[in-house]
């Protein structure tokens, strides 16, 4: 039997202030458990990341945070360990645009509302907004491509930060979808709770427009978000739970964002438990 076993990080928010004396402060401890559960794994293929590995997205952010991953992966190479790193961006993984721009603007205040904003990012490649949107996680994107760490080959998306990748151990297939919940979350100080929006093109851009048949071609799947449902508009969320996230398609949804330690056993329209 193919024993396939992952870890799941997220919200480490590099650069926030404090972390100079926060993180020496928790460090010894937090590799002491890190090591209890490397034992108990005996085998490390994944690390997932969900989102706001930075705080700022600024340059110097990023590269304290490479600092502290590869202090990281040296500890796993100590314990016999060479992991995949897998990270999907958070709300703080962006560059925040001026609040006088008027494509923010209008995303913040009419996304909802206005149809034609909406047709026009997800079907005009060219769209003023989704330039806005690449613009944002240019410094992400441009961290991504240079990782120094082990990571997947991905296919990408729609949005800088989605991806599809599937990962394979002794025949086993493992697919994984990486989808950025982040991008209508634009200013630090709006409440986006119940707000935000994942569309079903974004998990079709991935999966080469099929993401059903693409799910099916894998022994099991994953879904990987920084916010977790809760935070999407209703209309978003119903579309989720239909087109994203099906009863079944998925064996797990790991997310971040909250901040607090969560795990929901669900099981919908008859669906299995995920």
């Amino acid at each position: 039997m193919t024993s396939l076993s992952w870890l799941h990080f997220t919200d480490l928010h590099q650069g926030m202030d404090g972390q100079k004396w926060l993180w020496p402060t928790v460090r010894s401890a937090f590799y002491t458990d890190l090591e209890r559960v490397l034992k108990k794994l005996g085998t490390l293929d994944l690390v997932f990341f969900t989102g706001d590995l930075t705080q700022k997205a600024a340059p110097a952010e990023f590269i304290q945070l490479n600092e502290t991953l590869a202090d990281m992966w040296s500890f796993f190479k100590r314990h016999g360990h060479t992991p995949l790193f897998v990270p999907v961006p958070g709300n703080h993984d962006l560059r925040r645009p001026e609040k006088t721009n008027p494509y923010a603007k209008l995303i913040r205040l009419s996304w909802h509302t206005d149809p034609d904003v909406q047709k026009d990012f997800w079907e005009n490649p060219e769209s003023e907004y989704r330039k806005l949107i690449a613009v944002i996680f240019e410094p992400y994107s441009q961290w991504l491509k240079t990782l120094p760490l082990p990571t997947l080959r991905y296919t990408t998306g729609i949005i800088p930060g989605d991806f599809s990748s599937v990962f394979e151990k002794d025949g086993f297939r493992l697919g994984i979808v990486g989808l950025n919940s982040s991008f209508l979350q634009l200013f630090g100080d709006v409440d986006y709770e119940s707000k935000l929006d994942l569309n079903e093109r974004q998990i079709h851009s991935v999966c080469g427009n099929d993401a059903d048949k693409w799910c099916s071609n894998n022994h099991t799947n994953l879904l990987l978000t920084h916010h977790p449902p809760s935070w999407l508009d209703p209309s978003a969320k119903d579309r989720f739970r239909m087109d994203i996230a099906p009863p079944g398609r998925f064996f797990a949804h790991l997310c971040g964002h909250l901040h607090t330690t969560q795990v929901e056993l669900l099981a919908e329209g008859g669906g299995v438990t995920s």
